[in-house]
């Protein structure tokens, strides 16, 4: 799952759960004691459990980080169709734009692999090539060493700066 659509779908969910937090407020707002509690539930729970349903199934359809996103899809075609007829306008765009992108992976050009292997070549010879400088310089140091013409202070600071 790329990356833009996991966080389209995310941040759809969150706006449902707001959404739903909304719906909440205005009912408890709208309670003045002299309506009925019933017509107040009729009027706003189906709208609430419809957001947090939504929000669930969004946030399941997304779960490890999207890695089971193709198994669940019908969880997240759900999710979508609460939102859109009981959500937010904003998360339902972002929905929209979510399900335009797809999962499909661009595979590189058969040029394109050889062009990476050449390179990755070119790397390892470079790093072989300055090995082998390295442990020719290293050998001159040791001998250098030996025949006494720098001391062991001097031998092992080269290197260390060698190194």
């Amino acid at each position: 799952m790329r990356k833009a659509k996991f966080w389209l779908i995310l941040i759809s969910g969150i706006l449902n759960l707001l959404t739903f937090a909304t719906y909440l407020l205005v009912a408890i707002l709208d309670y003045d004691g002299k309506s009925s509690i019933l017509s107040l539930i009729l009027t706003y729970v189906p709208y609430m459990i419809g957001m947090l349903l939504s929000s669930i199934l969004l946030f399941y359809s997304i779960a490890n980080k999207g890695k089971n996103f193709s198994s669940r899809t019908t969880q997240y075609y759900i999710g979508y169709l609460l939102t859109l007829f009981l959500g937010s306008i904003i998360s339902f765009i972002l929905l929209i734009i979510a399900s335009c992108l797809s999962d499909i992976v661009v595979m590189n050009s058969k040029s394109d692999i050889l062009r990476e292997q050449r390179e990755e070549r070119r790397e390892e010879l470079k790093e072989q090539e300055s090995l082998e400088e390295k442990q020719k310089e290293i050998a001159h140091l040791r001998s250098l060493k030996d025949q006494g013409i720098i001391t062991e202070e001097e031998f092992n600071e080269r290197m260390l700066d060698l190194l």
